[in-house]
């Protein structure tokens, strides 16, 4: 049976049982998106370009050389602390230039876009 890119297997034959599971795994996705997205609704600004900078640069072993994974944000650790430093100060060094002073006003969810577009895409 061929796999689609949600995880859900092709439709063209099916069994109940196959839509049972395929119903299992949507469910278990929403709810992983679910919980993602109450984690990123309690974390300012700066934990978000925090994570999204040490997504992108970080090229340590997660297992021995960066404590990242062993750290959160509830109990933040020198690692997520030097990436939040480098968060500030791209935020500070973003909304002081020419770019946002012209609109006069960014959202936290556009400033997020903007360094989510330079930084990934």
């Amino acid at each position: 049976m061929m796999m689609m890119k949600d995880g859900v297997s092709d439709m063209t034959y099916k069994t109940t049982a196959d839509i049972d599971t395929d119903i299992e795994k949507l469910k278990i996705k929403i709810s992983k998106l679910e919980t993602k997205k109450k984690q990123l609704e309690g974390m300012t600004l700066s934990q978000k370009v925090a994570e999204i900078l040490h997504d992108k640069y970080c090229y340590h072993d997660h297992t021995e050389s960066c404590s990242w994974l062993y750290e959160s944000w509830e109990f933040p650790g020198a690692t997520r602390n030097r990436y939040l430093i480098k968060a500030n100060i791209l935020i500070s060094t973003i909304l002081d230039s020419s770019i946002t002073k012209e609109s006069k006003y960014i959202s936290d969810e556009d400033l997020l876009k903007f360094i989510k577009q330079i930084l990934v895409d």
